[in-house]
């Protein structure tokens, strides 16, 4: 499986050329292509067939021995659906997930053509989010699947590549090498400042161009938007460019900040009206700007569940965010919830978050409670 149809169209060519007998799979061919495709590899003419999403529905071979996912694919369901098509005879099969941070953003691109609800966005944003835990997590695959369902996690498989310890043995030199290149993160008060930066802003900025005003630039592309006159301008000189503009990618995926436009995307503050030329707003009223109340950093609860969440997030090897969300923070201190049942009314908190943290919020919730932010 592949995400993309040139992506399909690359591997098929490349098993091609060692001699791999292949046949390939998109919406993009003819129905006539598409059916010859499908029945040379249900007759066993071609042992290979390169897909896009596009194969599978209605499919049901017993003795495909072997899935790769080139690409992750968009949700955890999504591949617990194409990998679950692998061995329906009972016989032994493997299934194998090739995963890179640019699968994310392959993903988010093709979700992007869509219009949707900013809910609909941040459900997508969390399925991408379970997808990245289940493939960069260090828990039996099986358990992890089983509790993104079920919400309990069941006894470990002793079939997966954690199970019999073959994790390390899969590590690739070449993202190490990345991995070890990659900035380091800022610490909170460099993100706050980010976030107050843009919650000063006129109107949604590229986020190079915000990094660029943070370390003090004096690019002419700085006019825009009142850049060039933030409180905040030139105050985390001391950062790379790439690290500061890598922390608002994650200040997106924490909800702290949020995406705007498809071609051009900019950075904005989430639930905050885009402000037109003539001073109004798409829900109408002045231009004058929101002061940033306490309910935006939120109280007691807000606070302990941060660490909470930091504590979590370094004990996991996860980013803070694949914890749960800063907005799900701010809304569990505004609900301060007594039970699980009432955690499951929070968005953004699934049964399986429930059930590995739900404890420890309401035990949080009942030590720091009482005043909500």
């Amino acid at each position: 499986y592949c995400a993309t149809r040139k992506t399909v169209e690359r591997v098929a060519k490349a098993l091609r050329s060692s001699s791999v007998a292949v046949g390939f799979y998109h919406a993009g061919r003819t129905k006539l292509a598409r059916e010859r495709a499908q029945l040379a590899f249900e007759a066993g003419r071609t042992r290979v067939l390169v897909a896009t999403n596009a194969f599978g529905m209605g499919i049901d071979l017993p003795d495909i021995r072997l899935i790769v996912h080139f690409q992750a694919p968009g949700s955890v369901e999504a591949y617990y659906q194409e990998a679950g098509r692998a061995g329906r005879d009972g016989a032994p099969a493997r299934c194998l997930l090739f995963f890179g941070a640019s699968d994310l953003a392959t993903q988010r691109r093709l979700g992007s053509g869509n219009a949707t609800s900013a809910l609909l966005e941040r459900r997508r944003e969390d399925a991408l989010e379970a997808i990245e835990r289940y493939a960069r997590g260090s828990a039996c695959r099986q358990q992890v699947l089983v509790a993104h369902f079920t919400g309990s996690e069941g006894a470990p498989c002793g079939a997966c590549d954690v199970c019999r310890d073959e994790v390390e043995a899969h590590d690739d030199p070449a993202e190490r090498a990345e991995a070890a290149e990659r900035p380091a993160p800022l610490p909170e008060e460099a993100l706050e400042t980010i976030v107050v930066a843009v919650g000063r802003l006129t109107r949604p900025v590229g986020k190079g161009n915000l990094a660029r005003a943070l370390r003090g630039s004096r690019a002419k592309s700085l006019s825009r938007g009142g850049l060039l006159t933030l409180p905040e301008y030139g105050t985390l000189a001391a950062y790379e460019e790439r690290a500061i503009t890598r922390a608002v990618d994650d200040l997106i995926a924490d909800g702290r900040l949020c995406r705007m436009g498809r071609k051009y995307p900019t950075v904005w503050i989430p639930g905050r009206p885009v402000r037109s030329r003539d001073g109004e707003s798409s829900a109408g009223g002045s231009r004058k700007p929101r002061a940033r109340n306490g309910r935006s950093h939120g109280g007691p609860v807000a606070r302990a569940l941060d660490a909470y969440r930091k504590r979590q997030a370094r004990a996991l090897q996860w980013k803070s965010y694949m914890v749960f969300q800063r907005r799900v923070i701010l809304a569990i201190d505004r609900a301060q919830p007594a039970t699980r049942a009432d955690l499951a009314r929070i968005p953004g908190l699934g049964e399986a978050k429930i059930a590995r943290f739900g404890d420890d919020i309401l035990a949080l919730v009942r030590q720091h409670g009482g005043s909500p932010g």
